[in-house]
């Protein structure tokens, strides 16, 4: 186990056998909270609202990597927001602690009454908040009804949010990430209730026309030509960055001489099929 994090929220990295005593209690928010979308927000509000009705921390456990990883061998596996961001925006959501469950085998073959002695009943969670269709446990035998059962032997309470929708959509990760790939990155922005963001890599080519330079395990919106709205410390701009039909290769085409380095892009405009003549030519 180690510790991290800003002043605002305190980070508890934690490693499978569990070696860590809680001091304090806390109404406890569980899982893996890919994008920190609508849904999510809906259910660490509910957390929220129950740790100021206590007196007690607002805490989040999440983990890494993702428990497709390790249980099924996803080698595909790609993030709405790397951990580090996830840290963030929970941070901001105003979470006081942390709890990152490092997945591996010895943590998946833990049978649901384990996890709920070390990992709810250790914490020193008083209440436990999480979405209808949660699993834990070896082979995900143990459901909400098992948090259920188990509330007065462990001595917590249990919320169970029930699914969100927007516009008679299912809000999941899974739905945004399939948005995202399409270019529908306006429609992703709504279940989100931000902009999809990306850090990018970007150098200057010639002109206002710049390279992109994007991580492999970071898959961006179909080809086309998107809006943009830039970040690079106090620094801001709009731009359009172009993805070429035959590549992986993007360009961003912006006024601003300020770009260079490491950017963060918000993908706020909606694709267009058009192929700039100015890419062609490259």
């Amino acid at each position: 186990m180690r510790e991290g994090g800003g002043v605002a929220m305190k980070i508890v990295y934690i490693f499978e056998p569990l070696d860590y005593e809680e001091e304090k209690q806390s109404v406890l928010a569980i899982g893996f909270f890919d994008g920190v979308h609508l849904g999510h927000r809906a259910l660490l509000k509910e957390a929220k609202r129950e740790a100021l009705r206590r007196g007690v921390e607002f805490a989040v456990m999440t983990f890494t990597p993702h428990p497709d990883e390790v249980v099924f061998g996803t080698t595909d596996k790609w993030y709405l927001t790397p951990l580090s961001e996830k840290a963030q925006r929970l941070r901001e959501l105003g979470v006081e602690k942390l709890y990152v469950v490092h997945f591996n085998e010895s943590f998946a073959t833990l049978s649901p009454t384990r996890f709920i002695e070390q990992y709810i009943q250790q914490l020193r969670a008083v209440h436990v908040v999480v979405g209808y269709d949660f699993t834990f446990g070896y082979r995900a035998k143990g459901t909400v009804q098992t948090l259920q059962n188990e509330r007065t032997t462990y001595g917590y309470d249990v919320t169970i949010v029930p699914k969100q929708q927007y516009a008679e959509e299912k809000i999941s990760s899974t739905r945004i990430r399939k948005l995202i790939r399409n270019g529908d990155v306006e429609r992703a922005a709504q279940l989100l209730g931000h902009p999809h963001r990306t850090t990018v890599g970007i150098h200057l080519l010639f002109g206002n026309l710049y390279e992109v330079v994007v991580n492999e395990s970071v898959p961006l919106p179909a080809y086309g030509t998107y809006t943009v709205f830039m970040k690079q410390g106090s620094k801001r701009g709009y731009g359009e960055l172009i993805r070429k039909a035959e590549s992986d290769v993007y360009f961003i085409r912006s006024a601003k001489h300020w770009l260079h380095g490491k950017v963060t892009i918000e993908w706020v405009g909606a694709a267009t099929r058009e192929k700039f003549q100015v890419v062609k030519q490259l």
